[in-house]
Formats: structure tokens, C-alpha cells, sequence
């Protein structure tokens, strides 16, 4: 379910603490956490609330479009995903199609994200995602 602005704003103090403890490799020292809720605020990243089959919180996820300047190639970046005590790989599973959708209409060639998570991974390799590749961050 993508949160809205406004409900983004209203939930921010629940969604932060955990956004931040899940920031990608790419993220610098140098953020803000006012940065990030300006960015959710203004569309650059969007919240998502995976939900269970309950209707409860199985998890959250942080997307942007990010776009290839070389090839002009857009994909949906699962900026940082959060999974909550009790939340199941099948609630994820289920959460993909919409993020399809919205991917789709945003113009992107598909989806893609980080992780260091080996269960994770084996999990999208089992969905059909590629994951041969690795990310190399070199910080100073």
C-alpha cells in the first residue's frame, strides 16, 4: 500500500528510526533524517506498507525511481526494506504485483534493490530476479 504525503507526515516519528537503520550502501555519513522525509514528501522516494493477509504491518518498504543517465534506462530501487516481527516472505511476495504496476507506470524496465541478506537473496533468485551481481562501495 504506497502511503500518501500527507499520511507519510503523519507516521513519520513510527517510520524513521527504522528507515535509517536500513539505508543503503550508498547513503554517506552526511544525510539528514529531514533529507528523507523531504524526499518522501515531495515523491523522490515513496513509502510502502506490506501488509499480511490480516491486514496487519508485515513490513516497509522505500523506493525511487532511479534512472541510467548513460542509457536513459528507469528502474524502480527498492531504496530500504524493513521487515516487522512476524512478517512473512509470502507477504512480500504478494506486495510485488503493485509494485509492478506502479514501476510500469513510472516509465521503469523493472525492479531492482540491495541486500546483504542471504535468505533474501536465495529468496529472489527463486522468484526468477537476477542476483549474480555484487556491489563494491569504497567510502573515504
Amino acid at each position: 500500500m504506497l502511503l500518501l504525503p500527507d499520511q507519510v507526515a503523519d507516521r513519520w516519528d513510527l517510520f524513521c528510526r527504522d528507515i535509517e537503520g536500513s539505508l543503503p550502501p550508498i547513503v554517506g555519513s552526511n544525510y539528514s533524517i529531514d533529507s528523507l522525509l523531504d524526499a518522501c514528501l515531495t515523491g523522490v522516494l515513496q513509502l510502502w506498507l506490506v501488509k499480511n493477509k490480516e491486514g496487519g504491518n508485515s513490513g516497509l518498504l522505500v523506493t525511487t525511481i532511479y534512472r541510467d543517465q548513460a542509457s536513459s534506462t528507469r528502474m524502480l530501487l527498492v531504496y530500504a526494506a524493513i521487515s516487522y516481527k512476524g512478517g512473512k516472505l509470502d507477504d512480500w511476495k504478494d506486495a510485488y504485483p503493485t509494485l509492478e504496476v506502479f514501476a510500469k507506470s513510472k516509465g521503469c524496465n523493472g525492479i531492482m534493490g540491495y541486500t546483504s541478506n542471504d535468505t533474501i537473496v536465495k529468496y529472489m533468485k527463486y522468484l526468477g530476479c537476477e542476483t549474480d551481481y555484487k556491489l563494491v562501495v569504497w567510502r573515504w
